[in-house]
């Protein structure tokens, strides 16, 4: 997977500079606008045909992707972390079938787990957060929608199975933000496929596949670029050379 990322800024000839991306062949764009209102990012969702719609992934304000029948929604690592974080009501769940395996630290899958918040182990604690991700991702997949998070510990991201796919940042250190030093995490096994982002560059971007990675996510080495159409076609040819 190749993505872009947008600016959290609103920039000059984004709009036209976007509809480019896509013509050239940009398949995933997650949109990032932290500090738009709900109307406004409905307003700037409204400027892109619906053939482009389905290419779209939103970080805010996931209520518009049914009323614009985008790809799908993306979990920030704040948002993830509310979710994960919520207490679990005082209440019998049941874990969904194929979710846990039986070893001597668990109980079967098809047992209930009572009273989480108050009688759990380390490792129900660790159920209860994946079973309310699990809620909330599968909720989004039912209605056909693709569910991203971020992730910023190679551990976590490494045995995460929730989410379709995942980004792990900062790889390398960042273009857009520069106190966001690389950790150059090179992932060993995972489940599900994992994204880098950080300081994606012509120099870096051929390093990634080695590395672990299914793919690469560019923000910085795009929008601060004086030529962002020329610069994605740079990077888009290298990563068809690495990445086949």
């Amino acid at each position: 997977m190749f993505i872009v990322i947008t600016s959290e800024s609103d920039l000059k000839n984004e709009i036209t500079q976007i509809k480019q991306l896509f013509v050239l062949g940009l398949e995933i764009l997650h949109v990032r606008k932290p500090f738009f209102s709900k109307e406004e990012m409905r307003q700037w969702l409204n400027f892109f045909p619906k053939e482009i719609h389905r290419k779209i992934v939103l970080h805010q304000h996931h209520e518009l992707v049914g009323e614009f029948e985008l790809k799908g929604i993306h979990l920030t690592e704040k948002k993830r972390a509310e979710i994960e974080s919520q207490q679990p009501q005082e209440k019998s769940c049941e874990i969904p079938s194929g979710i846990f395996h039986r070893d001597k630290h668990t109980r079967h899958k098809s047992e209930t787990y009572k009273n989480i918040s108050t009688q759990a182990s380390l490792f129900d604690r660790q159920a209860s957060e994946l079973y309310k991700s699990h809620l909330v991702s599968e909720n989004w997949k039912r209605k056909g929608l693709t569910v991203s998070a971020s992730f910023h510990q190679q551990k976590e991201v490494e045995r995460q199975i929730v989410y379709d796919y995942a980004f792990l940042s900062p790889v390398f250190t960042s273009i857009s933000k520069k106190e966001y030093e690389g950790k150059e995490y090179r992932l060993s096994k995972t489940q599900r496929p994992v994204i880098a982002l950080g300081g994606i560059s012509e120099k870096t971007l051929p390093l990634t596949p080695e590395m672990g990675y299914a793919g690469a996510a560019v923000l910085g080495n795009i929008w601060c670029e004086t030529d962002p159409i020329r610069q994605f076609k740079n990077l888009q040819k290298i990563y068809e050379d690495v990445y086949g």
